[in-house]
């Protein structure tokens, strides 16, 4: 589980510094891609701790919607380091794709329980 983190983190990092060196926006979005990579790997930990039970889908559910906003976070400090961000950009939709699944998840969670 710590390898998806690091790999995260390193290609992120790999991609920022190769194409514009390291400045302000790197080291301040390197926080959030951190704890959103960090918050993916406990999730898919919980997904397989609750593989064999009736917490299987929430937990798979959950991790799923994780990993769209884990990728979106990525994507767009990506794009912030460019200056490419727009409010239109496709990443916005990411992250309702990936609120509405981690929503869903919870929802489904209550009514397992």
């Amino acid at each position: 589980m710590i390898a998806i983190p690091v790999i995260i983190v390193s290609a992120y990092s790999y991609l920022a510094i190769s194409s514009e060196g390291t400045n302000f926006h790197y080291y301040y979005s390197l926080i959030f891609v951190s704890i959103a990579s960090t918050s993916i790997s406990f999730a898919i930990l919980g997904a397989q701790s609750f593989r064999h039970s009736a917490l299987a889908v929430v937990w798979s559910l959950l991790a799923v919607g994780l990993f769209f906003h884990t990728f979106a976070d990525i994507w767009y400090y990506y794009l912030e380091i460019f200056g490419q961000y727009t409010d239109t950009h496709i990443v916005n939709a990411l992250w309702q794709a990936g609120w509405m699944v981690i929503v869903y998840s919870l929802y489904r969670h209550q009514k397992v329980l």
